[in-house]
């Protein structure tokens, strides 16, 4: 299987699927001699649901290679796996949660899942971190600064890059909640210490953002020139390789800076203080642009409160807009899709799913299909 990581790093995709499709079959071949072999379906659930999550630069070499992956499929394997295996217990465990925490949405599981692991193994640095990050996701950000903070003040050397993220992560919850300096102490260590380029371009973006908010122009500027030294695979550097080039020639305006404030608002769950300045935005001379994108995180906000209709509502008002940056319309899609799930249109759900999917080439994409295409499976599971 690291052939096959070691084939994807380089980009050669048909030698990544034969070794994939070798690895499979050894699996199947095991599983021939003893069906009961539950550890052997850890590796078969996370295949299927690896294959039915393959990037369109695979699908070629899958489509040669006769490879199909089924989602229910590999969550059923896993589950078995986490349920029923011995040597592989515990990874298939840890695997369900990042699914469910990061594909189903299923929280209060994986949360159940990463609470007992924790539990059970306490000085296991990357169970925290996982934990860490399903906290954040469901805005419990006090929680989830305490377990960063663990594993960034964590001695085992065998896990230098995750103490580094957690670095990061913690400097992430800083910036939401609009403490620069904490932010930025974090922010710096990580660029000067992390040892690959995950992430970085996207860290200096927000040095570069944190500085402007308070009107320091020049230490801003030379953050923005480090947003290219990000990984150009990872959605979240290219974004601020882009956005870093833009501001080295035009710094944002404070209309601009407001909307990154405003963002920050909802990640750190603060959504009804979003909302609130918000409609003060709306109410001021700004661009089309800027009023599609303060009423596409309108949506955000509200579904965040549960009040789906009202998000609904906000994802359509969008289209109003011909001028808008490219990745605000496939967003306004998917919030409308998933508002209109919990409000049961099933059909109108998988109707705005259809219209997301048309947009190429925009900001974010590779998170976004990941985002509809579980969202499409779990319609499907109604």
């Amino acid at each position: 299987m690291n052939r096959t990581f070691a084939f994807t790093r380089n980009e050669n995709y048909f030698d990544a699927v034969m070794e994939a499709r070798k690895f499979h079959f050894y699996i199947d071949e095991l599983l021939a001699k003893d069906s009961l072999y539950y550890d052997a379906y850890m590796s078969k659930g996370l295949f299927n649901i690896a294959i039915s999550q393959a990037p369109q630069t695979w699908s070629w070499a899958l489509n040669l290679a006769g490879m199909t992956g089924d989602k229910q499929t590999g969550l059923d394997y896993l589950e078995l796996a986490s349920k029923k295996g011995r040597w592989s217990k515990i990874d298939a465990e840890f695997y369900l949660s990042q699914i469910y925490s990061e594909f189903l949405l299923k929280y209060d599981a994986a949360k159940k899942i990463l609470n007992e692991l924790n539990s059970r193994f306490s000085k296991n640095q990357l169970f925290r971190f996982a934990l860490a990050n399903l906290q954040v996701k469901i805005f419990d950000l006090n929680n989830a600064a305490k377990n960063y903070n663990s594993v960034y003040a964590s001695k085992d050397t065998n896990l230098t890059q995750l103490k580094y993220f957690a670095g990061m992560a913690l400097g992430n919850i800083f910036y939401s909640k609009g403490e620069y300096e904490s932010a930025r102490k974090y922010y710096i260590s990580f660029l000067e210490n992390a040892t690959d380029t995950h992430f970085k371009g996207i860290t200096a973006l927000r040095i570069g953002l944190s500085h402007l908010f308070k009107g320091d122009s020049l230490s801003a500027l030379l953050y923005f020139e480090k947003t290219s030294e990000g990984n150009k695979d990872i959605d979240d550097d290219v974004y601020a390789k882009i956005k870093g080039e833009i501001f080295l020639n035009q710094l944002p305006g404070e209309k601009e800076l407001k909307l990154f404030q405003i963002k920050n608002m909802i990640d750190a769950g603060r959504f009804n203080q979003a909302i609130d300045s918000l409609e003060k935005f709306l109410e001021r001379a700004i661009s089309d642009t800027q009023r599609a994108e303060a009423i596409l995180y309108l949506s955000d906000a509200y579904f965040y409160l549960g009040k789906y209709r009202k998000s609904l509502e906000y994802a359509l008002a969008v289209f109003n807009f011909d001028d808008c940056e490219l990745w605000v319309k496939p967003f306004a899609c998917y919030y409308a899709a998933r508002a209109s799930k919990e409000l049961r249109n099933i059909v109108d759900a998988e109707l705005f799913i259809g219209y997301a999917n048309n947009f190429t080439d925009y900001f974010f994409e590779n998170k976004l299909k990941d985002k509809l295409s579980f969202l499409s499976f779990l319609l499907k599971k109604k």
